[in-house]
C-alpha cells in the first residue's frame, strides 16, 4: 500500500511537471515606457494594459511570464483609440426659451491592438466593437484571440521552443 502510493506520487509530481513544460509561456510588453519613463499621458494605455493582464492571467492555456527570455510569445499593447466608423449622428434637443438646437458628430468606436509576437513573426490582433464598446470589454476579446491564436499553432510554438533548447542548450 504504501509502496503503490509512493508510485502514484511520483508519477503524479512527474506528470505536473511534463504538463507545467507543456504550457505556451507568454510575456506582455509595458506599453508605456519611453526611454525608461512612464507616460503620465497614456493613462488610458495603462488601464487597458491591466485590463488585458487580467484577462490573459485568468486563461488556463497557458503561463503570464515575468521575463522576455523565459517566453515563447510577446505580447505588446499597441494603441487605444477612438476610430471614426464614417457614419454621423445628429441630436437635436428642444431649447429652454423656445426653439431647437442640433447638433452632429462623428460616430466613433473604442479599438484596442495588440501584436503578438514570437521569432520573426508578427501578427496584429484589432479589436473594435460597437456591442461591447467598453475598454475592458475590448481586452477580454483580445485576450480570447490571443487564446484561440495559441490553441492553433501550439504545437509549432513547442517545436520552436525545443529547437531553441537544442541550439542554445
Amino acid at each position: 500500500m504504501i509502496r503503490s502510493t509512493a508510485v502514484f506520487l511520483t508519477i503524479m509530481v512527474w506528470a505536473s511537471g511534463s504538463m507545467a513544460q507543456d504550457r505556451i509561456r507568454v510575456y506582455v510588453v509595458t506599453p508605456v515606457l519611453t526611454e525608461g519613463f512612464i507616460d503620465t499621458t497614456s493613462k488610458g494605455l495603462q488601464d487597458s494594459f491591466a485590463d488585458l493582464m487580467k484577462d490573459l492571467k485568468k486563461i488556463k492555456t497557458f503561463d503570464v511570464v515575468e521575463l522576455a527570455v523565459n517566453a515563447d510569445i510577446t505580447i505588446e499593447l499597441l494603441e487605444r483609440n477612438w476610430k471614426n466608423t464614417g457614419g454621423t449622428t445628429t441630436r437635436t434637443t428642444i431649447q429652454p426659451l423656445g426653439g431647437f438646437r442640433s447638433r452632429t458628430s462623428n460616430d466613433r468606436n473604442a479599438e484596442l491592438t495588440i501584436v503578438l509576437k514570437t521569432g520573426s513573426y508578427e501578427m496584429t490582433f484589432s479589436r473594435n466593437d460597437d456591442v461591447i464598446p467598453t475598454w475592458r470589454g475590448l481586452a477580454s476579446l483580445l485576450a480570447k484571440d490571443v487564446e484561440g491564436w495559441i490553441k492553433k499553432n501550439r504545437e509549432k510554438l513547442l517545436a520552436d521552443r525545443l529547437l531553441a533548447t537544442a541550439v542554445n542548450p
